[in-house]
């Protein structure tokens, strides 16, 4: 049975399931970087709030019983009833937004507008009825972020109906959206020996490295409080730089002066790679390795490390900590 096929029949086996004010509907949904998914649509008559099921998990979990159960006289109806069972009891577990606001009025949603950084190239067909302003070869797209029941969070993406409402170019709402990112979504920056050493369960609690979590905290700390160069840098320390959630975490390189600060805590020029849309690391210059040889690095890890969906970038930056300049 074809992924095609598979939708379909789902569908048609949850549909008995339902209320008789439910109807349920296929929808593909385009994500980051044409990433695009199958989901089933649940509606329920005068409700804004449709729940999207993404079917792609629950084709695979099907083969893969198919396969372990080849000989069990289980056929694939019965497949097919159990997971449409599964997923109607789904409905009352999933977090939904609250749509009782007006999401179409500035006021009502104007500090909860975010921005984050993506791949211009990969998003081409996106963004040809999303606003965006550009960054390097990158692009920044607005959202409205959505608080959820279970402490999660979810996202309205802006489209360009949404921009002539309001009224407002991107370069307008760029320094709100940006000042909304700022604050729910705050810079982390982490030492990139301090994870690897946790991961391998030697989490460091030394004074030295104490101060350098002390330090790294000053410098994503934005408040507005006057920042000066450490008496003590770290100019040979590989860093993560993400958000407090880890999520879109690469475009805290957009916040201002946290690139420059980060310069004066190393003491010097580095370079940062767009390792997912959620972090970038940052190499000094300092310790010898070339553009070149981080672009080949670059790819390697887009080929096999991460999923299409959050591929940020083919490519490194260099920041001259002496002009202050990101290239």
């Amino acid at each position: 049975m074809d992924y095609e096929t598979f939708t379909e029949n789902v569908r048609q086996h949850v549909l008995p399931l339902l209320r008789p004010t439910q109807n349920a509907r296929l929808k593909k949904i385009l994500k980051n970087n044409g990433c695009t998914y199958t989901s089933l649509i649940i509606d329920t008559q005068d409700d804004p709030v449709a729940p999207a099921i993404y079917l792609e998990d629950y084709y695979s979990a099907f083969l893969e019983e198919r396969e372990i159960y080849a000989g069990d006289p289980v056929t694939d109806d019965d497949r097919l009833d159990a997971i449409a069972a599964r997923i109607v009891d789904s409905l009352e577990h999933l977090a939904q937004p609250d749509l009782t606001e007006d999401y179409r009025d500035f006021e009502t949603v104007k500090d909860r507008i975010c921005i984050k950084l993506v791949s211009h190239t990969e998003n081409e067909t996106l963004i040809q009825n999303t606003p965006y302003v550009a960054f390097h070869d990158l692009c920044v797209l607005f959202f409205i972020h959505l608080e959820m029941p279970n402490k999660t969070f979810g996202s309205i993406l802006l489209k360009e109906d949404q921009f002539a409402h309001w009224n407002l170019t991107p370069c307008q709402l760029y320094p709100i959206a940006l000042a909304n990112t700022m604050r729910i979504f705050p810079a982390e920056l982490c030492a990139l020996q301090s994870i690897l050493q946790s991961y391998c369960g030697k989490d460091p609690d030394g004074a030295r490295d104490a101060h350098n979590r002390d330090l790294m905290d000053k410098i994503c700390d934005l408040s507005g409080d006057p920042w000066e160069a450490p008496e003590h840098p770290m100019p040979h320390q590989s860093l993560i730089l993400t958000n407090k959630n880890k999520y879109f975490g690469a475009t805290a390189v957009l916040y201002p002066e946290l690139l420059n600060r980060i310069g004066d805590a190393l003491q010097g020029s580095y370079y940062l790679i767009p390792s997912s849309i959620h972090e970038m690391l940052i190499l000094p210059s300092s310790i010898g390795i070339s553009g070149s040889e981080i672009n080949e690095m670059i790819h390697e890890i887009n080929k096999t490390e991460v999923s299409a969906e959050e591929v940020l970038g083919t490519h490194c930056y260099y920041f001259d900590h002496k002009n202050y300049s990101l290239i």
